[in-house]
């Protein structure tokens, strides 16, 4: 049962990602000449392994777990719409986006991203969830320092 709400949950924000992201993110990421754009598709894999290996599914799993994916794609819709310059691979924007969610935070869809994934893995509620959300975490903490440093002289 959580493989099969893993999978459509996945499929869902797939769908969300395609059909609400602006056309200039889309046509960027099949330009892409980064490995970063495949990240979602491994997260999508482990996600769905390790649920083979989930407890049972509970009431405050389900809920709370659909509600911080919502809120997590809401997020990292919201900053593609907000930066015209968001793409998967590391290249320093033209000027630093600094409306929108960017006037509160460096990094909005990395906030989103990692806000979504706590949701899968908390419907996971295993150990291969928790790492594999740890790794993530670990992997979008070392692309913001990186774009930090891309941005330091914008």
């Amino acid at each position: 049962m959580v493989v099969l709400l893993t999978g459509g949950l996945w499929l869902a924000v797939l769908a969300v990602n395609v059909f609400m992201a602006p056309q200039h993110v889309l046509a960027t990421y099949k330009r892409d000449a980064g490995n970063a754009k495949y990240v979602p598709w491994v997260l999508m894999v482990a996600t769905c392994i390790g649920a083979f290996w989930s407890s049972p599914l509970t009431l405050w799993r389900v809920t709370g777990g659909v509600g911080l994916i919502v809120l997590g794609t809401c997020i990292a819709v919201k900053s593609l719409h907000d930066n015209p310059f968001f793409r998967g691979d590391l290249v320093a924007p033209p000027y630093r986006v600094t409306t929108g969610l960017y006037k509160y935070c460096d990094h909005p869809g990395y906030l989103g991203f990692s806000i979504r994934y706590l949701g899968f893995a908390l419907i996971g509620d295993n150990a291969v969830s928790g790492t594999v959300f740890f790794l993530y975490l670990l992997f979008l903490v070392i692309r913001a320092e990186i774009e930090d440093f891309l941005l330091a002289d914008l």
